[in-house]
């Protein structure tokens, strides 16, 4: 009964932290308060610890138990204790400096303030014809906020700084217009991932003289 309990708790556990993890990434931290960037971040894995490590204890210290008992509950509370810590841990934390850079720099460098990112890749990027995305079979677009929840916190070198030699305002417009007909759109009422959400060659033509336009 015991270990069922564990279960649940850890269950309860990882949900709390996966949806944290969610409201995080939609309103992060600041860095400069350190204690409360820490504590923000790291939510999922306080709350692992005060979940389990009392249980730990508790069944180390129990007098009424035999030792089978205890080594058997100390194992599974243990198990679901770094089960617990492994999923409140956020890898890729985003900060309020990354989406206020991130979107500052959109508002200049972007074409309706839209972001680009690969399957695999690390970063976001502004231009969809940047080198770095010439050998991704799929790009996916949204905003800054779609590319902060897909964990891109950080900007491409070449196309999200001004002085970036893959800037969108310096692209060709035949290979940016070419890019901008294979990219899938996600988040908000763009779409979805998986190809539906995808522009029509035409559309994305001319979104991009005019996004090339406003930024000469």
């Amino acid at each position: 009964m015991a270990h069922h309990l564990l279960v649940v708790d850890l269950v309860m556990v990882v949900i709390g932290s996966q949806l944290w993890k969610r409201a995080n990434h939609l309103a992060p931290a600041s860095k400069e308060n350190k204690l409360s960037y820490w504590v923000q971040t790291d939510l999922g894995v306080i709350v692992a610890a005060i979940a389990f490590a009392p249980v730990i204890l508790l069944l180390l210290t129990n007098k009424d138990l035999d030792k089978g008992t205890k080594k058997a509950g100390a194992i599974v509370a243990a198990i679901a204790l770094v089960a617990a810590v492994a999923s409140g841990i956020d890898y890729h934390p985003a900060t309020q400096e990354d989406l206020d850079q991130a979107e500052a720099g959109a508002a200049v460098l972007s074409d309706d303030g839209l972001a680009y990112w690969t399957p695999f890749g690390e970063v976001y990027h502004f231009n969809p014809d940047c080198q770095h995305l010439k050998n991704s079979g799929t790009i996916y677009s949204g905003t800054v906020q779609d590319a902060l929840d897909a964990k891109r916190t950080r900007g491409c070198s070449g196309c999200t700084v001004e002085d970036g030699t893959d800037v969108l305002s310096k692209a060709d417009p035949a290979g940016v217009a070419a890019a901008l007909a294979n990219v899938v759109k996600v988040g908000g009422d763009n779409g979805s991932v998986g190809g539906s959400g995808a522009q029509e060659p035409g559309e994305g033509e001319d979104d991009a003289w005019e996004g090339l336009s406003e930024a000469a």
